[in-house]
């Protein structure tokens, strides 16, 4: 993790009081009824005795299906602990995606911002009424959310640490799992990474040895993808 991203005690102890702030909001139950496409993913998790779970990425242009693996994984979870499946224990894996959504998108802040503004910036959207209600809804959304805010923050990284190959292939990670999940979540990455290549042309330009650069970013994110593509290949 970059070296400025934490500051001194005292800003670090700002930090701990903020997120746990953050942790608490998020913990707290939401809307005590189950949405549209709630309701079909938890019949498929709790109505039937041995549920299956995919993998693969789904046959549907915008809904995972019911069985995918980040979502079934509550039903894992529920009978592994030996949880009463309550609504609040199946939606706990989507707040703890939009937990972490909130820790990757506090990272990406704070590269470009003082702690105090990245630390607003954040809370803002843990009590953002749109965000927390997806937060506590259990479908796709939040761990695509997950992926895409993932994906940012990898090219963030890359765009100046674009030599190391090790974390060219830890942006496989966000690409697996945008790819496996909400259909227009594809779209919309697949325009980032697009843009983001564009960016990156025109910014080199200038630069001595920018054609020789550019040429390493293309290598490894073509062997990043073949990468991705190869693991999807294998949970499928």
């Amino acid at each position: 993790m970059d070296k400025y991203i934490f500051g001194h005690y005292k800003e670090n102890i700002k930090l701990i009081i903020i997120f746990s702030l953050i942790l608490i909001i998020s913990l707290y139950p939401g809307i005590p009824i189950l949405g549209t496409w709630e309701s079909f993913i938890y019949y498929h998790n709790f109505a039937s005795l041995e549920t299956p779970v995919e993998l693969r990425i789904s046959r549907r242009a915008s809904l995972s299906d019911a069985a995918i693996f980040s979502i079934g994984l509550s039903r894992i979870v529920s009978d592994y602990f030996n949880f009463y499946p309550t609504l609040y224990i199946f939606r706990i894996l989507s707040v703890v995606y939009g937990f972490f959504t909130l820790v990757v998108f506090f990272i990406v802040l704070r590269r470009w911002f003082d702690l105090n503004t990245s630390l607003a910036t954040v809370l803002l959207l843990s009590i953002n009424p749109l965000f927390y209600f997806e937060q506590h809804t259990m479908n796709q959304l939040m761990i695509s959310c997950l992926g895409f805010i993932l994906l940012f923050e990898r090219l963030q990284f890359l765009e100046t640490q674009y030599r190391s190959f090790l974390h060219w292939l830890l942006l496989s990670i966000p690409l697996v799992l945008i790819f496996m999940h909400y259909g227009p979540g594809r779209v919309f990455a697949t325009l980032f990474i697009l843009f983001w290549f564009i960016k990156l042309f025109f910014s080199l330009r200038a630069h001595t040895n920018g054609n020789k650069i550019l040429k390493i970013y293309i290598k490894n994110f073509i062997y990043t993808v073949i990468f991705s593509a190869i693991f999807l290949i294998l949970i499928d």
